[in-house]
């Protein structure tokens, strides 16, 4: 299959790239971390091949089982950073749906690009405060100051300069949540990158992020997230 199109990108080398360890990192950077803007940084470096017009081109069922694939790694990311098991799975079903329609390779390549966007677009939701109000960003930006401390309100208004229940106040009101549950999502969400570390111990990672006790920790997590922090790491 000769490359027609100038935005199309696929060749033998592109199709036949495992996902090496290199490649897992990346991904975990982009959806993991809900960094959408990352997307075109994502398929440049790791996904396609450095020679992107190569006569040498795959066919388009080829081209389609790698996206096929790329989307399944994508849903299981975005599982492990904390998207819903049903929205993962619709985005799943929709998406594979889209690739079997194409017909054409440089469809492939945008779905490709909306793809990876639209999953770390999903991640991203779950930890940006919906809110422009001064008091709510000053508190998200208190809590990622103190991430890795002893962390109560009271912390926060201090540093910040205001009382404790104005901020509660605020904050529920804006958001709908409370400091202390934005306080516990944002330790659960750091915990996870820690929890892709090998050479630390679930032990270690509750001492780092100033949880009472591992059992806490865990117990914390599992609330969180539906499984524990050794459960998650195994599912890494």
């Amino acid at each position: 299959m000769k490359n027609k199109n100038p935005d199309s990108r696929f060749s033998t080398a592109y199709y036949t790239r495992d996902f090496t360890n290199d490649k897992e990192l990346a991904f975990n950077t982009v959806i993991f971390n809900g960094k959408p803007e990352l997307t075109d940084w994502l398929i440049s470096n790791y996904l396609f091949n450095d020679d992107p017009y190569e006569e040498d081109n795959v066919t388009l069922p080829q081209i389609k089982s790698f996206i096929q694939a790329t989307n399944t790694i994508a849903s299981r990311t975005a599982m492990r950073a904390g998207l819903d098991y049903s929205v993962s799975l619709q985005m799943h079903t929709e998406y594979i749906d889209r690739i079997n329609a194409c017909t054409k390779d440089y469809q492939l390549t945008e779905i490709l690009r909306t793809l990876i966007y639209d999953y770390a677009s999903a991640v991203q939701k779950l930890y940006v405060l919906d809110s422009s109000h001064p008091v709510v960003k000053k508190v998200a930006a208190s809590v990622q100051k103190f991430l890795y401390e002893k962390l109560t309100t009271s912390v926060i208004a201090e540093d910040i300069r205001l009382s404790s229940p104005y901020i509660c106040k605020i904050f529920k009101e804006e958001t709908g949540m409370t400091i202390s549950d934005y306080i516990l999502q944002q330790k659960i969400a750091e915990s996870k990158l820690l929890l892709s570390n090998p050479d630390l111990t679930i032990n270690e990672i509750s001492a780092l992020l100033c949880f009472t006790t591992p059992s806490r920790f865990c117990q914390q997590f599992k609330k969180v997230t539906g499984m524990t922090p050794g459960k998650f790491r195994l599912e890494m």
